[in-house]
Order: structure tokens, then C-alpha cells, then sequence
């Protein structure tokens, strides 16, 4: 997964850390629950002592974006790992454990010691973390171990033959057994298949499927129903590793919630779901254990958006010139996964019942007027305000995703749209 580039945010106020160099570097979203995170640092000549860094616990305060309930005083201990040199960086996992015992968005903050200026506290630390404390760590490896593909270059065989990237998308993957050089799942519709690769590695293109107790109440209220998504759903499907295309469902198509899933394993994701990314601010959180929906992909179509880097750019100029471009949505799989940051999110982004008849056809070339159903609806839910639908229908300003600030949406007394301002580059 790439790094953000995050080099400005440092850790301040570790020096107590019996010698781990906290301070020259910054932290990241990480490739599993049990170290969600990973600090970097790219000076070749900070180097590990010939005894190894003193890797002791540093405890730093967390400030509450927004709780399910309110909590007092919340603390995170991060514990670094052995450090991993990848040319000119060096990458150490971190582990992270907090005192919250409800979910919650929190940033990580840096506590300046005393010689430091009183300026410098308080400083965040990438991005939010949405917590969920209820979750259970995953169980150590074994047969019976269900996974879902996030993406990756792993190959994989069924029968001896390979298997094109988009058959595994949206299907989980139930572990039988470890072989040398290679890992035997099971998965419905295909049977076994095989991936092949020293299973000592570890599945960079798995995660792990976990239970926890909102699990069974969301199954009995989600699976197997149609939703409705605010604003309408959109997201990309990947016919390889390397290239994307949009795709897209009305707010008015129903879609069928094949199963509902939690991953142990750490996303950067949007306030109403989504994956996020450098777009405007105070809109993303590493969802440490991200919630997903598996919907049926055929209610889904493409949005004309393609994109591709190394080799599959050229693979997709020249399909794009040939008039070849993708018009189906087979890059989707059986199941397009939703990915969201956790239960909260649910109803902010899913609606059991459809649009009424209020809710215009179009979005009106001025939204003044709209009140906060008919501008969620046609919109969706604010991407860059954390916390409960509930909660955000009784809030006067909602803010979206945008560059270089969030979009801010001002409701009136009337609870009706009064304003809607998007701040521009110069």
C-alpha cells in the first residue's frame, strides 16, 4: 500500500524513548491490525545501533474527533518493531494500543517536552483513527482463516490454470491448508485455488476476516436486502493490479447487499466511506478495522473513468485508442466491496427504503431551498464530517471533500440550504 506523503508531520517529544529516533520521522497507515501503523524515515545515516534501537513503549495523548459516547482523558501506547530498510527509507512497524472502550475517531497527538516551545504541542499525526475497541484481534494463521482480496500482484491458480485478476474480486477466501511455496484456499463459485508464494511472507493482498459483536445485528438488518446509496454509490473496479476504471449505480437502483464483513486490517477511508486520499482536508481517518459491504456489481456501470500506471498505462492507451475501452463492469467480479470506517457509518451512507418522491430527479443548478434529506440524498451524507447520520441531520454546517479546504454546506433554522461555498485554488 503506498505511503502518504506526510514527511512534514513529525513525531515531537520522544526523546524518552530510550533512544528510538520518534522525532525524525513520520508516521503511517500499516498492513495489519496488529501493527496498523508504520514510522519511516529516509536518512541513510540514521541507522539502528549495534544493539538495536530500545524499542520501549512511548504513550502520547489522543484528541477526540468524535465518540460514541463521551470518554475522558483517552491515552495511545505505540510500541515500534524491528526496522525494514527499502533503499534509501527504513520502515518500522507499530503496534498501537488505546484506553477507549467505545468507537471513536481520535487524532494521535505529540506532547513537546519542556525545553521545546509551547507552540509545537499538539501536533497531529497523519491522519484520525477510527477505533473500534470491541473488535478481536485475528486468530493466529490456521485452516478456517476467511479472507477477502484488497488488490495486489499474487498469483493465483485454479486447476493448474491462472486466473484472471477480477475472479477473486469481491469473493472470500478461506484458507485449507499451507504448502510449500504456496497457500490453498477455498472460495464459493470458483472451488479450491492456489496461491502461490512462501506463505512465511505473509498475504500482502489479503486481509483477514474477524467477528465482532455488531457483526450479527448488521447481517440480520443488511444481508440479502437492497439499499439505496446517498447520492449514489460510486467507486473503481480494477481489471489488473495496475489499472482502474469508475463505475458508478443512480441513487434510485437498489442494490443487493450479498454480505456484510470486518476486516482486520488498517484502510485510509473517507468519513462516509470510500477510499481516501490527499484530496482536502479533515475528510480521512485510518479505519484501523473497516467495515465492508459486498454488493451485487451488476446493479453497477461504468462511469467513462479509466486510469493506470507502469506497464498498464500503456496497456490501456492502446485499448483506449482501438476504441476498447472497458463498457461492462467485468473488472467488478461476482461483488463490488464498500468499504466503510466503521458502524457509524452505515446509515450515512445506506438506505433501506428508496428516495420519495420529494427528492428531485436532477440536483437543481441551485441547491438553496433543499433540505437536509433532498441535499443528502442527491449529495450524500458530508464525507468530511465524522459522526452518525443522526447526529449530522441535526448539524447546521455539513463539509465535503474538495481542494484545498472542505465544501461547506449551511442549513438555515428552517433546516433548509442557505449557502454552499467551495473553496478554489487562486
Amino acid at each position: 500500500m503506498r505511503l502518504l506523503a506526510l514527511a512534514g508531520l513529525i513525531l515531537l517529544g520522544a526523546a524518552q524513548a530510550a533512544g528510538f529516533p520518534w522525532e525524525r520521522g513520520f508516521l503511517d497507515v500499516g498492513s495489519s491490525v496488529r501493527e496498523p501503523l508504520v514510522f519511516t524515515w529516509d536518512q541513510p545515516e540514521l541507522s539502528p545501533p549495534s544493539g538495536g534501537w530500545e524499542r520501549q513503549p512511548l504513550q502520547v495523548p489522543l484528541g477526540v474527533v468524535w465518540s460514541a459516547r463521551p470518554v475522558s482523558g483517552p491515552q495511545a501506547t505505540l510500541t515500534p518493531g524491528l526496522p525494514v530498510r527499502f533503499g534509501r527509507e527504513q520502515f518500522v512497524p507499530v503496534n498501537l494500543k488505546t484506553s477507549l472502550t467505545v468507537p471513536a475517531v481520535v487524532n494521535l497527538l505529540a506532547e513537546a517536552p519542556a525545553r521545546r516551545s509551547p507552540a509545537t504541542t499538539g501536533l497531529r499525526i497523519a491522519f484520525p483513527l477510527a477505533v473500534n475497541p470491541a473488535v478481536p484481534a485475528p486468530s493466529p494463521l490456521a485452516a478456517g482463516q476467511e479472507f477477502l482480496r484488497l488488490g495486489g500482484d499474487a498469483v493465483y491458480r485454479r486447476a493448474g490454470q491462472g486466473l484472471p485478476y477480477p475472479a477473486l474480486t469481491g469473493r472470500v477466501l478461506t484458507l485449507r491448508r499451507l504448502e510449500a511455496g504456496r497457500a490453498v484456499f477455498f472460495t464459493d463459485g470458483l472451488g479450491e485455488v492456489v496461491r502461490e508464494g512462501d506463505p512465511q511472507a505473509g498475504f500482502s493482498d489479503l486481509a483477514p476476516l474477524v467477528d465482532d459483536p455488531a457483526l450479527p445485528a448488521l447481517k440480520g438488518r443488511y444481508e440479502g436486502k437492497p439499499v439505496w446509496a446517498y447520492g449514489g454509490l460510486g467507486g473503481v473496479c480494477q481489471p489488473a493490479p495496475e489499472m482502474s476504471q469508475g463505475v458508478e449505480a443512480p441513487l434510485r437502483e437498489p442494490l443487493k447487499v450479498r454480505r456484510v464483513l470486518r476486516l482486520a486490517r488498517p484502510l485510509v477511508l473517507n468519513a462516509s466511506g470510500g477510499f481516501g486520499d490527499e484530496v482536502g482536508h479533515g475528510a480521512d481517518s485510518i479505519a484501523l478495522t473497516p467495515l465492508v459491504f459486498l454488493l451485487d456489481s451488476r446493479a453497477l456501470g461504468p462511469n467513462g473513468s479509466f486510469s493506470a500506471t507502469g506497464a498498464a498505462a500503456e496497456q490501456l492507451h492502446e485499448q483506449l485508442l482501438n476504441g476498447a475501452g472497458m463498457t461492462d463492469t467485468a473488472a467488478c467480479g461476482v461483488s463490488f466491496p464498500a468499504f466503510l470506517p466503521d458502524t457509524w457509518a452505515v446509515e450515512r451512507v445506506f438506505s433501506l427504503t428508496p428516495p420519495s418522491a420529494a427528492v428531485p430527479a436532477e440536483p437543481p443548478a441551485d441547491p438553496r431551498g433543499l433540505t437536509r434529506w433532498q441535499y443528502a440524498w442527491l449529495f450524500g451524507f458530508p464525507s468530511a464530517t465524522f459522526g452518525t447520520r443522526d447526529e449530522l441531520l441535526k448539524k447546521s454546517v455539513w463539509e465535503y471533500r474538495n481542494i484545498p479546504f472542505p465544501a461547506s454546506v449551511t442549513f438555515d433554522a428552517a433546516g433548509k440550504v442557505g449557502s454552499v461555498e467551495v473553496p478554489r485554488l487562486p
